[in-house]
């Protein structure tokens, strides 16, 4: 049973790839505000093979990549109408 309530995710795509990920084996760590949206953060990496899935089944998500800085570790996912996915990128 999930640790987190998912409920909430209302973007079907950020919904999507946080259910790929989970099946995947990757854990939700926490959802979190922040100033452009609300965050799922995920616990492992962005898997090669969810990254074009993802994209082909829900091609209005917004791929990103940040290096990070001071007061952000490096991440990638995606944005959709007022959610992102996180995933921790590998220093």
């Amino acid at each position: 049973m999930p640790k987190h309530d998912l409920n909430s995710v209302s973007s079907p795509g950020i919904r999507w790839v946080v259910d790929q990920a989970i099946a995947l084996g990757i854990e939700v760590e926490i959802i979190a505000e922040w100033s452009e949206a609300r965050v799922v953060h995920m616990k492992g990496g962005l898997p090669d093979e969810l990254r074009a899935p993802a994209l082909m089944q829900h091609p209005d998500l917004e791929f990103y990549r940040n290096g990070g800085d001071m007061h952000n570790a490096p991440d990638e996912g995606f944005m959709q109408d007022g959610w992102c996915v996180s995933f921790p990128l590998k220093k």
